[in-house]
């Protein structure tokens, strides 16, 4: 395996400063769902030029979702047992 380093431009200053007080939580899904303010209040929040929001509300696109999403997740683990291989 290869890497390198890069230079590039920098991008926002105050999001960099951020990333350390970043919170996320892992843990079972309760079910519950957000109120319609809460959503209309993430919406808002995630107003960043050159970055689409996608909230999936619905069930079946909840479960279509999950299905898409592990199938790329064990695609990309097959490739990278593969390369291990190489």
């Amino acid at each position: 395996m290869l890497f390198r380093f890069g230079i590039g431009s920098g991008g926002d200053q105050a999001l960099f400063e951020a990333i350390p007080h970043w919170q996320s939580r892992r843990a079972d899904y309760d079910g519950s769902t957000l109120s319609r303010s809460d959503l209309r209040l993430l919406r808002s929040a995630t107003t960043v030029p050159g970055v689409d929001l996608v909230l999936v509300t619905e069930r079946p696109q909840m479960e279509r979702l999950r299905i898409v999403s592990k199938l790329t997740e064990l695609g990309r683990y097959s490739w990278f047992l593969e390369s291990c291989e190489a």
